[in-house]
């Protein structure tokens, strides 16, 4: 398909886009913005294939149209990235507002010391000591639990980017 710019590069172009957005938004620790732009990201990563297999395969000639029926045949069957995770997220999200990713927060107690080592301890003997929370922005259930859904949009884009690149 030479020449031919496909739809589905364009909708994957917005998802990096959006995914960049995601980042900021969860740096920024805004997760009610992050939840909506994972939606986004989501649903733009199984609209590339949408596309592709709706629009762009108009423009190929019958051989490459035919190996696409069968490359997403396999992708939906036996691909997890695509069959767990793109195909099965999007669905949870849009037909059931599951929300599979969450504030993950983990307190920590720590002992406090001074600079040269020693323990504070109050008057009465008892170690003094502070408690950290240490948020985090998580994949909370379904395929790679407890990842960072960054990591896991930057997997997915990156599987699209070779699969796309195979029908350019």
């Amino acid at each position: 398909m030479s020449g031919v710019k496909m739809k589905s590069r364009e909708v994957f172009n917005d998802c990096v886009s959006a995914k960049d957005y995601f980042v900021k938004a969860v740096e920024a620790k805004d997760y009610q913005q992050a939840k909506i732009l994972w939606f986004s990201c989501v649903t733009l990563l199984r609209t590339i294939g949408h596309v592709l297999h709706k629009v762009d395969a108009q423009n190929f000639d019958v051989t490459l149209q035919e190996e696409l029926f069968v490359q997403f045949k396999v992708w939906k069957s036996s691909e997890p990235i695509f069959k767990e995770f793109i195909e099965k997220e999007r669905n949870n999200i849009l037909k059931e507002y599951d929300i599979c990713v969450e504030v993950s927060e983990v307190k920590e107690s720590v002992n406090l010391i001074t600079s040269d080592g020693f323990q504070l301890v109050s008057s009465d003997g008892y170690t003094l000591q502070a408690t950290n929370t240490i948020e985090d922005f998580v994949k909370a259930n379904g395929y790679c639990k407890g990842e960072s859904p960054i990591s896991i949009l930057n997997s997915a884009l990156n599987w699209w980017d070779i699969k796309l690149k195979k029908f350019e």
